[in-house]
């Protein structure tokens, strides 16, 4: 019997995943993997129909396989009423409990415009590993100078990127 997993991963972003269920020859319960259904779980019928083939001579019911909404309801922090510093102070638990990788949001700030951070060593543009260590910083108490000249920097850009998502 298939069905569809669920899981959280450790950034919190719910993914979905067509696993198939059986017992072994000791008749102990298994589960294989069959394929990776993405974040949202969309099972398009052309995705359905190509899973079918790739697995014929499993006993499926394909009939039963449907896209089920994630059972854990999101809570979306409202950060309208957000100053810049506690929102620069949360900035990675905002960023994970939208789904939005840091990856997607250095994407988002170079969309934007934001290629690098005025008075971070020599105007240094804004790589994965900086925004990674800036919002590592802006979580912790005492801010080093640069880094709360870069939340600062940073602040507008990242409210835009999460008021969208």
């Amino acid at each position: 019997m298939a069905f569809i997993r669920w899981k959280e991963n450790k950034f919190g972003v719910r993914q979905a995943y067509l696993v198939h269920s059986y017992r072994d020859e000791h008749g102990r319960p298994r589960h294989k993997m069959l394929a990776y259904l993405g974040k949202a779980g969309e099972l398009k019928p052309e995705h359905i129909a190509a899973l079918k083939e790739k697995h014929a001579s499993l006993q499926i019911q394909w009939d039963n396989i449907k896209a089920v909404a994630p059972s854990k309801a999101r809570q979306v922090t409202d950060i309208s009423g957000m100053s810049d510093e506690s929102l620069l102070r949360s900035l990675r638990g905002l960023r994970r409990e939208r789904g939005i990788t840091i990856a997607e949001m250095l994407k988002e700030l170079h969309n934007m415009g934001l290629t690098a951070v005025p008075g971070i060593i020599n105007d240094r543009p804004l790589s994965h590993e900086l925004l990674c260590r800036i919002e590592r910083l802006l979580t912790r108490d005492e801010w080093p100078d640069w880094a709360g000249e870069a939340g600062r920097q940073i602040a507008p850009f990242a409210r835009k990127v999460l008021t969208n998502k």
